[in-house]
């Protein structure tokens, strides 16, 4: 029994060693403590501990409601129902709790204290839990609570209020609240960080599912300090409370700037939306963006605003609201950019408002104060349809033609009942991409049937100017079609846009004082990405059948020997092996591709003996990760990184006389992105993602040539596939579609060994391998098919290495360099290891 016990022991230790040369170094290891209800558990002792509790019900007699983690002799977790609080020796020697289970109402601090700072702990609450009010980690006094964490999940949660931190007296800095799952109740408050007398900084709130009754706030200071770099993000559940990203309240002396309200998803029913709020300061940069989910109810007011202050000589500028996607609003909706109450002496300034998508609203605001306070407010309009009715407190207003936007189609239409002022406003408008206008063309951008108070010369910005300074892109990879455009006024109630002059401008042909380049150079550098990332799940399939192989053997043949050689064959198990390579490759594919990066192959073999000989098998995991630069001959350069992942199988039957054959079968996904200014004016970027399998076979001979050498020579045939992908090429309007690439590759070649003593031996190969294929080729669906780059060809490859086993040491090293020349060119350096033990 202890025999078979050693050995289980031996096999864990290999296994914790080969993740740690790929993980690049050793971390202590401390069992958690485990306390379930009912039994009293003492935790002590360094390192990371975890506690779970699977009954959080109330305390029997208990009078105290913040029982938890807190400073003491020792921690002793029990079914919660003794009314003793939870003690620890230190906060650092334990940093998660988890509660699965109980129904409760007090309130409950995961980590608490009143003599030290609560950092870096983690409450995670799950199951059918109920308890009242539920804080990460709680500070009662002028210690801080920072960076701890509060996750609900499940759908039988329900908690009274939650929050990743708090202190009363101290700061509270970098705390979370992330709360999904189905359908998690939280009636109260969901809060990031509360300060009742300090500062709440870079505190979240991430909200994915669930049931809100009650207030969400990114980071919250009740008596007028400063709320600064808070988010809130929503991207699903029901919420019926008021949303702020920062909220500042009380004393004189607060601040509520640079937080951010994100919404893609949910029912959002609250009465108002604010990004940062500030009884008595500045909010000053705060954001609020818009892009999916249902905004408001029928019959009820929603205001969204940038940011707000009640305080007299204050400041609510500088804030962005964004309203775009798939957005949906409801009942009577009210968005200000900025706004100060009172407005006597107080400043709402350059604030911007975004409207990206056709929405209808009650009223439209830039920055409300008094008239000399209000400045340098902007609304930007990219869609038709937008309705409002009023519309005030902008000093200019942009109108972006969207794609779809056709001849006499209204952009902006304020429907109230008195006419709107706009008078002193600067109107710009500038044609997005795709659109499809003619000369002479009108689009109303402004119309108030109740009519429209202007200057009677309008002020307007240049349209060459305003595309300039905006995200505009182009047409499509090859063409940009510049559109002159003027503005006026039409009657009494429209402003309309007029298409002066349209210009199509080709990729080739430049323009007025810009280089010109070749279409099928921009076409082609997109696809680049695509021979690049073939070009890296190739040199994996190098390091893992090269070295990587010879290794498992080494590791393997050791296990079953014990580590000697001369002792007799035993029943060996699995023995862990680890690969790494680092490298920078050169792929000539028409123009070429500098790859940069690691890859990594940590694995389990075994050495089966038969008839024959010996059998390896193993299987490995794989990793690799880098950057890559192409290069067209014109001039066009593109980075990005690249990366991928895969699991496979390897196998080696090596006969007694010396013939040997091998395959090995691998699959997993990779990734990349792309950068690139593919022209003036033209910059370029996308994300993709493909599945990929690879396979390998060969054959060989080892001979032993005498004076301790020897000879290995071979046959191998490699092939590569990486699915399809189709990506948006984000600043060209259009859509690249990746076909798959598919890669043959043929190497023929022999390695020389030689034995310097029973602990060194030395290596060097050479090699020749030809790639029959390795296309990437693409279609654009605007701008048509792309040149194909390709691999082909043929490549030289030298190889120099050394293999010591240290002193008495387990391990055995295998340290290698790898050059190459011709269709591929660069260098790779390796290191291999194994241990027996």
């Amino acid at each position: 029994m202890m025999k078979k016990r050693s050995k289980i022991q031996k096999h864990l230790a290999k296994m914790v060693l080969a993740a740690l040369l790929c993980t690049g170094g050793a971390h202590c290891l401390v069992s958690p403590s485990v306390a379930e209800a009912g039994s009293y558990v003492p935790v002590s002792g360094g390192g990371t501990g975890v506690v779970t509790v699977s009954d959080a019900s109330d305390p029997i007699g208990s009078a105290t409601p913040r029982w938890g983690l807190i400073p003491g002799t020792e921690v002793i977790i029990s079914s919660m129902k003794e009314g003793d609080p939870v003690v620890s020796p230190s906060l650092s020697t334990i940093k998660t709790l988890n509660i699965t289970g109980g129904t409760g109402t007090k309130d409950f601090a995961g980590f608490y204290s009143t003599t030290e700072d609560v950092a870096g702990h983690t409450v995670n609450l799950s199951g059918s839990a109920t308890i009242g009010s539920l804080y990460g980690g709680y500070v009662d006094g002028a210690f801080s609570a920072n960076n701890n964490n509060l996750n609900i999940s499940g759908d039988a949660t329900t908690v009274s209020a939650a929050f990743g931190g708090r202190s009363n007296d101290g700061a509270v800095n970098g705390n979370t609240v992330t709360i999904s799952g189905g359908a998690p109740t939280v009636t109260g408050t969901v809060c990031g960080g509360l300060s009742m007398n300090s500062n709440a900084t870079e505190n979240r709130v991430v909200i994915k599912g669930g049931n809100f009754g009650s207030i969400v706030i990114g980071g919250h200071t009740t008596t007028g300090k400063k709320a600064t770099d808070n988010k809130v993000t929503i991207e699903g559940g029901t919420i019926t409370g008021n949303i702020y990203g920062g909220l500042s309240e009380n004393g004189t002396a607060g601040a509520a700037n640079n937080n951010t309200v994100t919404i893609s998803g949910g029912t959002i029913t609250s009465s108002s939306v604010v990004g940062g709020k500030v009884n008595d300061g500045d909010a000053n940069g705060n954001t609020v963006a818009i892009s999916g989910g249902t905004i408001g109810k029928d019959g009820y007011t929603t205001y969204i605003r940038g940011g707000n202050t009640s305080g007299v000589g204050k400041s609510a500028s500088n804030n962005t609201i964004t309203i775009a996607g798939n957005a949906n609003l409801l009942g009577d909706v009210y968005v200000y950019g900025g706004t100060v109450q009172p407005d006597d002496n107080s400043t709402a300034a350059n604030n911007t408002v975004n409207i990206l998508k056709s929405i209808t609203l009650k009223g439209l605001y830039g920055g409300i104060a008094v008239e000399t306070q209000s400045y340098g407010n902007t609304l930007n309009i990219a869609a038709k349809n937008v309705v409002t009715k009023d519309l005030n407190a902008f000093q200019n207003m942009n109108f972006y033609l969207p794609s779809d936007i056709a001849k006499d189609d209204t952009m902006l239409t304020v429907n109230g009942s008195n006419a709107t002022n706009v008078k002193g406003v600067t109107f710009g408008v500038a044609a997005l991409s795709g659109v499809k206008l003619v000369k002479g063309d009108t689009v109303n951008l402004l119309v108030n049937n109740n009519g429209l108070t202007t200057d009677d010369t309008l002020k307007t910005t240049d349209s060459a100017t305003l595309a300039k300074e905006t995200f505009l892109s182009a047409n499509s990879l090859t063409t940009d079609n510049k559109y002159e455009l003027s503005i006026s006024k039409k009657g009494k109630d429209t402003i309309i846009a007029t298409v002066d002059n349209v210009t199509e401008q080709k990729a080739d042909e430049g323009g007025s004082g810009e280089k010109a380049v070749s279409i099928p150079d921009v076409l082609k550098s997109p696809v680049e990405t695509r021979a690049g990332v073939v070009t890296m799940i190739n040199a994996g399939a190098d390091l893992l059948i090269s070295q990587g192989m010879s290794n498992a053997a080494d590791a393997a043949a050791a296990e079953r020997t014990e580590g000697d050689a001369a002792a007799a064959p035993r029943a060996g198990g699995f023995a862990p092996f680890a690969a790494v390579s680092f490298g920078k490759l050169r792929a000539e594919s028409g123009s070429h591709v500098d790859n940069k990066g690691i890859g990594m192959n940590l694995g389990f073999a075994r050495e089966i003996e038969n008839k024959s000989g010996k059998l390896l098998i193993g299987p490995v995991i794989e990793y690799g990760h880098g950057s890559y630069d192409s290069y067209q001959d014109s001039g066009i350069k593109a980075d990005g990184k690249s990366s991928y992942w895969g699991i496979g199988v390897i196998a080696k039957q090596t006969n007694d006389n010396g013939f040997y054959y091998e395959g090995s079968l691998r699959a997993g996904r990779t990734k990349s992105d792309y950068n690139s200014d593919l022209r003036p004016g033209l910059h370029v970027n996308y994300d993709s993602s493909a599945t990929y399998w690879a396979a390998h076979l060969g054959v060989g001979k080892l001979e032993d040539i005498g004076h301790d050498n020897t000879l290995d020579y071979y046959g191998k045939y490699f092939y590569s596939h990486t699915g399809s992908d189709s990506a948006y090429l984000n600043g060209a309007n259009e859509t690249a579609n990746f076909d798959a690439v598919n890669s043959h590759r043929i190497r023929l070649g022999a390695r020389l060994t030689h034995a310097l003593n029973e602990k060194n031996k030395i290596y060097g190969g050479l090699a020749w391998q030809y790639e029959f294929k390795g296309d990437a080729r693409a279609t654009y669906s605007v701008s048509g098919e792309a040149p194909s780059p390709s691999v082909k060809g043929s490549s030289g490859m030298i190889e120099l290495g050394w293999q010591v086993k240290p002193g008495k040491s387990p391990m055995t090293i295998d340290l290698g360099v790898t050059g190459w020349v011709g269709k591929q060119r660069g260098i790779t350096a390796n290191l291999q290891a194994n241990w027996t033990f």
